[in-house]
């Protein structure tokens, strides 16, 4: 079926998908040390995606759940050339593993999907783009045309689809939340929450809404 714009996993429909794999919303601490490592190893080829997934690929310890091999081989990627592959595997592996996601304009403490909130098969990837959109108000823009995070979460929700039915995506849209609400669901340290205004956060909603997918065949 057709992913609805704004659409998300329900909690039992989230739970569920983790399950899968039996995923937690946690590192253990070999997996945390991995990824420390990991991102230090990274620093300077965030922009070359190849590079990226050969060296997390030869690092032990890294948290891989097999979703993500069985992503890669499924019909969301299936006509996508070797490059698109990777730019979109490597955002999703980042996450998975718990190095997290940051931009070089970005303090390193603004990160989505640290070692305290790995991406998981049942992630709230309408959440994820909502925070992403925040980091990009308080500490600038993504200029990769949605290649930072949109995409690869866009087509983590496109998979996601493929599993369960149209019902599993009923969950209130971020759009109608309020403000209070919304701040409860956000990741430990998705967010720099000193440097988050009230009319950033403001901001951050309205290009929000925005957000679309390549997955969804929407367009902003």
């Amino acid at each position: 079926f057709r992913v609805p714009r704004g659409s998300r996993l329900t909690a039992d429909a989230s739970t569920s998908l983790d399950n899968v794999c039996g995923e937690t919303g946690s590192l253990t601490e070999a997996e945390r040390e991995a990824a420390q490592q990991a991102r230090s190893r990274l620093e300077g080829e965030w922009n070359r995606a190849s590079d990226c997934r050969r060296v997390m690929a030869a690092m032990p310890g890294l948290r891989r759940p097999p979703w993500l091999a069985s992503l890669e081989r499924s019909p969301v990627l299936a006509t996508k050339n070797a490059t698109h592959t990777d730019k979109v595997m490597v955002v999703l592996e980042r996450c998975a593993a718990g190095i997290g996601l940051t931009l070089p304009h970005w303090p390193d403490r603004a990160r989505l999907c640290d070692h305290q909130s790995p991406l998981t098969l049942g992630s709230d990837t309408e959440l994820l783009k909502y925070c992403g959109k925040r980091l990009e108000v308080v500490h600038g823009e993504d200029t990769s045309n949605g290649w930072a995070y949109t995409h690869a979460l866009g087509k983590l929700k496109a998979y996601q689809a493929l599993l369960v039915t149209e019902q599993a995506f009923s969950n209130v849209p971020l759009a109608d939340l309020e403000q209070g609400e919304l701040e409860k669901l956000m990741p430990p340290l998705a967010l720099d929450r000193e440097a988050t205004t009230a009319e950033s956060t403001k901001e951050a909603t309205a290009e929000g809404a925005k957000v679309t997918t390549v997955a969804t065949g929407e367009h902003t």
